[in-house]
């Protein structure tokens, strides 16, 4: 994306995070606003965005373009142009000749500082390093992604947040301090010791509250890629948000009203705030970081929704706010990653596929391995299918597979972002792989973008590839009722399906068809048969992927090696000594 396209997508981010944006403004000659700059005669202003904050105004500048040199070029220019608008007067003219519509001029009047940022949707930091430029904040790659998922996740509420990274501190309004008592069930321990990494005594506060009213006060100390001023963004821990997880939590609260969560959200006070210890009083100042979360952020932050604050009348969320005796604010933020860490290390670790069988389905989490396990789980639970009952699940609790390596080969061709990359393939090895994507999983790469949609598609493609492998090898299927170690085909060996996953993948990649990938299983059962010496398959034989003949894999060979003889014998009888690596 570029170009006046560009543009508009970044007005309507900021428009979302709550911002008053003007943008499109008038191409102004720079002599006209500063007429003593050593401007060129018909040298124009150029910038994308003009954003009044209380007495600030933000003037923003934003670039697709591709090659280092025209960004690098972009931004001496844009700070030459910010410069220009600095030396003038800031009075009703300047913004006139800026192209600020007449009825929007009012919030320009009174400003007192201009600071700026310049983006650059096409590189990272690792990628393009920007020179640093007093008061132009640098926003890469992965921070825009963050600032357009922030504006898409959190609305109005990321607001703040923006404006922290920016060291724009605005005003939440009239309310000076939140005081929490008896009627939010206030409950203190003092000085108490939380952790062994920590050396100052600590306060707990436990007391129940709307989090429409600790929202515009809580920040989380995470590694966001969102800029922030130096010393700053090195120093969090915490992960960034996840839209999945939050949208999955934001539909079961629009669902059911009397939801509410039975865990607290963890947080840590500031050091400006005061417990009464006569009127048990914990008073909070009503400033964005007086609350900063350690645990709990998804659940908080699933409520930063104006529906969901207008469907909800008085919801309360149980908090635990730890306050450190210390007045050292590094020392805090110390203290605070060591009960983090602690809270994540110290927990009893979930077995893997207890967690495949919650991390869509419950959690929402869309990362290529728990869309895998989703797929092996709906296709284990399909009764008169070919995989029914196959893989070792947490929900039946027996399987005749363990599920771990199979899951781990199916994510290879179930990743979001590698689907993504392929929409707009259109030569050479990624548009075999993008026709492979859409011949095989029957649908087009766009609608395969779609968790659920790839979720859905993925079981259609293991059953019917699966069942194509049943029909051909019918003699070789293993029993699921008897033990592994009774059964002699290579077939009852969880290496296999991962070999024979892996050939799945090779097909997409290489742009297959089903009719072609069903020949190729009839060819490789007939390449296998003569390597065999059988003039035929039928029961009376022993399996035809016998784990004891020497020319076939057996329990001892890799998975890659799996893989390379299926894809051998679909050319050419080919025996394991043979294959090509």
């Amino acid at each position: 994306m570029k170009g006046k396209k560009l543009e508009k997508h970044g007005r309507d981010v900021f428009s979302g995070l709550g911002f008053d944006v003007d943008s499109d403004l008038d191409d102004t000659r720079l002599l006209d606003i500063d007429p003593d700059g050593t401007y060129e005669e018909d040298e124009h202003l150029e910038v994308d965005y003009l954003i009044p904050t209380r007495n600030i105004v933000l003037v923003g500048e934003i670039t697709g373009r591709s090659r280092k040199s025209d960004v690098n070029s972009k931004l001496d220019r844009f700070k030459s142009h910010l410069q220009a608008i600095r030396s003038c007067k800031r009075d009703r003219d300047l913004w006139k000749h800026l192209g600020v519509p007449d009825e929007n001029i009012h919030k320009y009047l009174g400003t007192r500082e201009i600071k700026a940022f310049f983006i650059t949707n096409k590189h990272n930091e690792y990628e393009l390093s920007l020179p640093s430029i007093q008061n132009i904040v640098n926003f890469y790659k992965n921070n825009w992604e963050t600032i357009e998922k922030y504006s898409e996740t959190l609305g109005g509420y990321a607001k703040k947040h923006f404006l922290d990274r920016m060291g724009i501190d605005e005003s939440l309004g009239v309310k000076k301090e939140l005081i929490l008592g008896e009627n939010n069930s206030l409950s203190a321990q003092r000085y108490r010791s939380i952790s062994d990494n920590v050396e100052s005594h600590a306060h707990l506060y436990r007391f129940e509250i709307s989090p429409f009213e600790i929202l515009p006060i809580t920040k989380v100390e995470r590694r966001d890629n969102l800029p922030s001023p130096p010393g700053g963004e090195e120093d969090e821990y915490q992960r960034a948000l996840k839209k999945k997880k939050i949208y999955s939590i934001r539909d079961i609260l629009k669902e059911n009203k009397k939801f509410s969560f039975p865990s607290n959200i963890l947080c840590v006070l500031s050091e400006d705030c005061e417990y009464s210890t006569d009127k048990n009083q914990l008073t909070i100042p009503y400033e964005y970081g007086s609350l900063t979360v350690i645990d709990g952020q998804h659940r908080l932050y699933s409520y930063a929704d104006k529906e969901l604050e207008e469907l909800l009348t008085y919801p309360l969320i149980p908090v635990t706010a730890v306050e450190f005796d210390s007045e050292d604010e590094e020392s805090i933020k110390s203290y605070s990653a060591y009960v983090f860490l602690e809270i994540n290390a110290n927990q009893t670790r979930i077995k893997p596929k207890y967690l495949d069988a919650i991390a869509y389905d419950v959690l929402g989490e869309t990362e290529k391995e728990y869309l895998a396990a989703k797929i092996l789980k709906d296709v284990n639970e399909t009764e008169e299918d070919c995989l029914y009952g196959m893989f070792d699940v947490y929900q039946t609790g027996q399987g005749f597979l363990e599920i771990g390596t199979i899951r781990n080969k199916l994510s290879e061709i179930t990743s979001l972002k590698k689907v993504e990359d392929l929409q707009n393939a259109e030569r050479g090895d990624r548009l075999d792989r993008k026709n492979g994507y859409e011949n095989i999983f029957d649908t087009d790469i766009e609608s395969l973008q779609d968790p659920d949609v790839l979720i859905q598609q993925g079981g259609v493609v293991l059953r019917r590839f699966f069942g194509v492998i049943r029909r051909e090898l019918q003699h070789d299927w293993p029993d699921t009722e008897a033990s592994q170690s009774q059964q002699s085909t290579v077939l009852s060996l969880a290496k296999a399906y991962c070999g024979l996953i892996r050939l799945i993948r090779y097909f997409v990649e290489n742009g297959y068809n089903w009719t072609k990938a069903e020949n190729s299983i009839s060819d490789l059962k007939n390449n296998v048969l003569s390597l065999r010496n059988f003039d035929n398959y039928n029961e009376e034989n022993s399996p035809l992927l016998d784990k004891s003949v020497e020319s076939l894999p057996d329990s001892g060979t890799s998975i890659m090696d799996f893989f390379r003889f299926f894809r051998d014998n679909v050319f050419s009888p080919t025996p394991m000594d043979e294959i090509d690596k």
